[in-house]
């Protein structure tokens, strides 16, 4: 997918009463640079009204759940962002960051001085935001580096696998205790923080999203390319089909709030469920294909999405 050539704006939904989510029906236009690429959004959990996306152009913040936006760090392509209280990260084609002031000031983290080309996969510990989890092609494969410190230093924890197929996504469990790492169609997870690490799934179908489930570390939802959403009950050994509801593929991104709540974006639109198995469409979007989605702590917040056009430079914010 050429995404710099097409133009994605961010969006969020007005009615969020997500356990009826049938009745949300409408979307509504705010401000983003026009022609900007929105390629990952999320919010603070510690305060909604922040909201970090990563564009295009760098990665833009925002302190009134999305209104209004600012360009705070520059760096062509930034691909994933995440936002825990002072502690932001964001990583992409021109490497990884991070802010020690929620997202105001900006520093390289020392994996850059590696040479490495470009973070691929980024997660930040829900439970401590001063663990980050990312990969990047270094040296002659992927690799996977950690940091306890909040992205200031890094180690290599690729330990014991190869990955054949090349990095994409990493996560970390709502308590810290599981990441996980998927390298096309196979998944990985570690429970001791990248000291080994065991094959869990394989040859499903190309993986472009993971989300573990707030409270359950046996629960996990994955988002792939051409077959849906996909369910574990097992920490990731194997997975079910988890697509009621769901008319279309090309999962980009699944979001949970605190109340168990799920949302996602795909080349069909977006859709809100209550259990992650059973799901209702929202209205169409004023534009084209949502890349990202980004649920607030609570039920009855706005819903923020990122969106890509091939057409429509000035389309802006929604929300």
């Amino acid at each position: 997918m050429t995404k710099h050539l097409r133009i994605v704006t961010v969006l969020a939904l007005l009615a969020c009463q997500f356990l009826t989510p049938v009745a949300v029906a409408q979307w509504q236009r705010l401000s983003v640079p026009a022609g900007e690429t929105i390629f990952s959004i999320q919010v603070d959990p510690q305060n909604p009204a922040e909201v970090l996306a990563g564009g295009m152009r760098g990665v833009y913040r925002s302190t009134d759940g999305g209104i209004n936006w600012q360009l705070v760090l520059e760096k062509a392509r930034t691909t994933k962002v995440f936002h825990n209280g002072d502690i932001a990260i964001a990583g992409g084609f021109q490497g990884f960051f991070y802010s020690v002031d929620g997202g105001q000031n900006w520093l390289p983290g020392d994996v850059n001085p590696l040479g490495l080309p470009s973070v691929r996969g980024l997660a930040q510990d829900p439970s401590n935001p001063l663990v980050i989890l990312l990969s990047a092609f270094y040296g002659s494969s992927e690799s996977i580096f950690a940091s306890t410190d909040g992205g200031q230093t890094f180690t290599n924890v690729t330990g014991n696998v190869t990955f054949t197929g090349g990095l994409d996504e990493v996560a970390i469990s709502a308590d810290g205790t599981v990441w996980y790492a998927t390298s096309s169609g196979d998944l990985f997870y570690s429970t001791d923080s990248g000291a080994s690490w065991t094959t869990g799934a394989s040859s499903i179908d190309p993986i472009r999203t993971i989300q573990p489930a707030i409270g359950n570390n046996q629960l996990l939802h994955i988002g792939t390319e051409s077959i849906g959403v996909l369910r574990s009950v097992d920490g990731g050994v194997s997975f079910s089909p988890a697509n009621d509801g769901f008319t279309g593929s090309g999962v980009t991104d699944i979001d949970q709030d605190d109340d168990g709540n799920y949302a996602l974006s795909s080349a069909a639109g977006v859709f809100l469920s209550s259990d992650g198995e059973n799901w209702t469409a929202t209205s169409a979007l004023p534009s084209s294909q949502p890349l990202s989605i980004a649920l607030p702590p609570s039920t009855g917040q706005p819903l923020l999405v990122g969106t890509e056009s091939a057409s429509a430079p000035s389309e802006g914010v929604f929300r």
